[in-house]
């Protein structure tokens, strides 16, 4: 996981030191990477921005085997080649409250958030590990109508993917996302490390994590104006 760290500002990568810890907004989450990701690609108009003088503040997340090796990460970014309109920010609906049992087929673990503006979600991903078995985002609004925006019945820690929806999703202020996520800690899981043990909130493969990522631009937000703002200045 890569975060951006404003000049004189907090090492966010530290502050935000896992994708579950809560639900939290990571607006200075740049990007990240589970295996099978893609890259994140962006609809026109939406950014993730970048203050001059950041650091990029490296998350890395490594399972040791027992040789020493070495890593050489990079990175690569495209820059906006117009003026843009949205950020794009990331929204982590999870929770660390994880008690898996030994030998438990289907155990659920629940995740809710309740949200604080009017908002457009783009994207959707659950993030799970070896012992994930299947994930569900629901939206219920402030009416009381509800529908499931993702349902991921075969869920592969091996391949992970963005959920990028055709249309941005209108979900107005006091709306309630909830991530409902199924564990298999039996034997018939052929990726399970150990089905004898009682499993965790943890960060390593072994352990467990619930983690619904939301990737969402605010209603209220333009940043046309700031843009043209910014070019009559310097032509002055």
């Amino acid at each position: 996981m890569v975060f951006i760290e404003p000049p004189g500002g907090v090492k966010k990568g530290e502050s935000a030191n896992g994708e579950s810890a809560g639900n939290h907004s990571q607006e200075h989450r740049l990007a990240g990477y589970s295996p099978g990701e893609n890259p994140l690609e962006m609809r026109p108009g939406v950014v993730k921005f970048v203050p001059k003088g950041s650091t990029l503040v490296f998350n890395m997340h490594y399972t040791p085997n027992g040789t020493a090796t070495k890593d050489q990460t990079s990175i690569g970014v495209v820059f906006a080649k117009k003026p843009p309109e949205k950020h794009l920010g990331t929204l982590i609906v999870g929770t660390r409250n994880i008690d898996i049992l030994p030998d438990a087929p289907y155990q659920e673990v629940k995740a809710t958030y309740l949200v604080e503006k009017d908002m457009h979600i783009e994207a959707l991903r659950p993030h799970m590990h070896a012992r994930g078995k299947d994930a569900i985002f629901r939206l219920t609004y402030p009416d009381g109508r509800s529908e499931v925006l993702l349902s991921v019945p075969k869920y592969d820690f091996t391949w992970q993917l963005d959920y990028f929806l055709t249309e941005p999703l209108a979900v107005p202020k006091g709306s309630r996302i909830d991530v409902t996520a199924h564990y298999d800690n039996s034997v018939n899981n052929p990726f399970n490390p150990d089905h004898t043990k009682e499993v965790k909130f943890g960060w390593q493969t072994w352990d467990e994590m619930l983690a619904g990522y939301v990737e969402y631009t605010l209603d209220d937000e333009d940043l046309r104006g700031q843009s043209a703002k910014l070019e009559t200045a310097s032509t002055k």
